[in-house]
């Protein structure tokens, strides 16, 4: 007998060992046997006879292998059946039921596949040293793929997208034999030598679930945009469908599905159906803005997030913005609003939007511009407000708000938490104006009648120029807080101007009190010659002669226009 013949009959005497076991570990398998295999193989003849044959190496082990390939294949076959034949008749399972027998073999498939690596485990670690051969386990795959999976794959994609489309339409479905099907899908990818994971996957069940959602959604869009009231409900109804579509995926499919089963639900649902939507006069972005619906207003912005829709978004509160301020602006300067009415609008207007944009809008940078440009588009116009006899003055809001301070300010019966919130809304309006520089020349001589002729709380007065100095630096407000300061240092030299006249038994003869100014802080006022009485140039002269003591340097001028009697 030559070695070939010798190496034939040794795989031939233990061969019946092996094929005995290998259909009992798979009688095991189609039983749920699960017992741990370490503990049973030693047990089983098979497994020892797979061991010898192997220690004989080259090409007994070669022919053991194919031997081995052989069987499964007919194991696999004999298996098939069951997907054809029901009782007396031949035909091809279809449906749930077919994906529940081929889930049924499919785990049946994973137990035989954990025993036959243990198995086989020495005809495994021989023959994956020798290039273009499958590990048993791939050899596994491979056959399952060909004699099960290959022979109803038309069938069975049909079947998995027939109950994702249950599902859809709110009927009972079966998703755990959808998920079976999905994880089978891809592991058998794995046997595919040099492919990819999901490769499989993909080619056979991902492109054709793409392409039936693609249309399930185009039919679906069009039946609920003709159904009456369809438009207002369009995005509630598109919000609920994204999320039940984003929730069968993670139940159901590969975590590879999730991004273009976005993208195709994107292209049908979103893309041609958002730029309509938003301009439209009923249920658009404007509307809902109008009729303050937070809901509606959070719902079409995360919609829009998805297909980069927001600036679209922003464009339309800036438009409305700018709309309903020219509107306020009208109304001023036909004389339908006073002052204080027109101005408080304005900053209700501001503080409506800026806290949608705040809260609704999550401060978005498209919207936090889109409130910048809108104020920016109707704060800064120039206009013309009627005044009694049809005559008409040019006005802008950068002098309208000092104004408005300005009375505020007068008010002694303001409350501190009531002049915070006008301050905070204040202040919001004032970083829309970009004559900043007319803004402080108005609130600086408004300032001053306040300092020198009327009451004012001084503490109010600081906390405003403090807010102005974080906006605007010191040096914007530097002249305002010398105004401020010179009427404080202004007491203190009444005081010792006073002390000096009782030291030096002085009578001035009336009850003087003199206010000495900065030129350089204080707006320019006309000078004009004036004779005063008697007893108030005396006064003034010895006010004078002590100043001059103190400050030798300074030049000190009587501006009588701005005292009083």
């Amino acid at each position: 007998m030559d070695a070939a013949a010798a190496e034939c009959s040794a795989v031939d005497e233990k061969w019946a060992y092996l094929r005995e076991d290998f259909y009992r570990i798979a009688g095991y398998a189609r039983g749920g046997f699960t017992v741990n295999p370490d503990n049973m193989l030693t047990r089983i003849q098979g497994y020892t006879s797979c061991y010898n044959i192997c220690c004989g190496g080259g090409n007994t082990v070669m022919r053991l292998y194919c031997r081995v390939q052989t069987m499964i294949e007919e194991y696999q076959r004999e298996a098939a059946r069951t997907l054809f034949e029901t009782g007396s008749e031949s035909r091809t399972r279809t449906g749930v039921e077919l994906l529940f027998i081929l889930g049924d073999h499919w785990r049946n498939h994973r137990v035989l596949t954990k025993w036959c690596e243990k198995f086989f485990s020495h005809l495994d670690k021989l023959i994956c040293c020798w290039p273009f051969n499958d590990s048993v386990r791939n050899m596994l795959l491979k056959c399952f793929a060909s004699a099960q999976y290959g022979r109803v794959k038309p069938s069975f994609i049909e079947a998995m997208l027939a109950e994702i489309d249950k599902d859809r339409n709110g009927a009972v479905a079966n998703c755990g034999a959808v998920k079976v099907g999905t994880e089978m899908l891809v592991e058998l990818g794995l046997g595919e030598r040099g492919k990819e994971e999901t490769k499989l996957y993909r080619e056979d069940f991902q492109d054709a679930f793409l392409e039936a959602t693609r249309a399930y959604y185009r039919r679906a869009c069009a039946e609920v945009l003709q159904q009456e009231g369809g438009r207002w409900r369009f995005l509630e109804w598109a919000e609920q469908r994204l999320a039940q579509e984003a929730r069968r995926a993670a139940q159901c499919l590969h975590p590879s599905t999730a991004e273009p089963l976005q993208k195709v639900l994107d292209e049908v649902i979103l893309k041609p159906h958002f730029p309509e939507l938003l301009m439209d006069e009923d249920c658009g972005f404007e509307a809902l803005l109008v009729a303050s619906k937070a809901e509606d207003q959070r719902r079409m912005l995360t919609l829009c997030k998805r297909i980069n829709g927001v600036t679209k978004m922003a464009d339309v509160l800036c438009e409305l913005i700018s709309k309903q301020g020219a509107s306020l602006n009208a109304a001023f300067c036909k004389g339908e609003d006073d002052l204080v009415t027109y101005v408080e609008a304005v900053m209700e207007l501001h503080g409506r939007f800026k806290g949608m944009v705040s809260t609704r809008f999550e401060q978005c940078p498209a919207f936090v511009e889109a409130l910048k440009m809108g104020f920016e588009a109707f704060v800064n116009v120039t206009y013309s407000r009627e005044l009694k006899g049809d005559k008409k003055v040019r006005s802008s809001f950068a002098e309208v708000l000092p104004t408005f301070c300005d009375t505020i300010l007068k008010n002694e019966k303001i409350k501190a938490d009531q002049f915070a919130a006008k301050l905070d809304s204040i202040m919001g309006i004032y970083s829309f104006i970009s004559d900043k520089q007319l803004f402080e020349e108005v609130y600086r001589r408004q300032l001053s009648k306040r300092l020198l002729i009327t009451k004012t709380d001084s503490d109010h007065e600081k906390e405003i120029l403090a807010r102005l100095k974080v906006t605007m630096g010191s040096a914007y407000v530097s002249k305002m807080t010398g105004m401020i300061n010179d009427l404080q240092q202004s007491m203190e030299l009444q005081a010792s101007f006073l002390e000096d006249c009782r030291t030096k038994q002085i009578v001035l003869g009336l009850d003087l009190s003199v206010q000495v100014l900065r030129q350089g802080c204080w707006p320019s006022y006309k000078v004009e010659a004036m004779n005063l009485p008697a007893v108030l140039s005396a006064a003034y002269e010895r006010f004078r002669q002590f100043y001059c003591r103190k400050h030798p340097e300074r030049l000190l001028k009587l501006v009588h226009s701005l005292g009083t009697l």
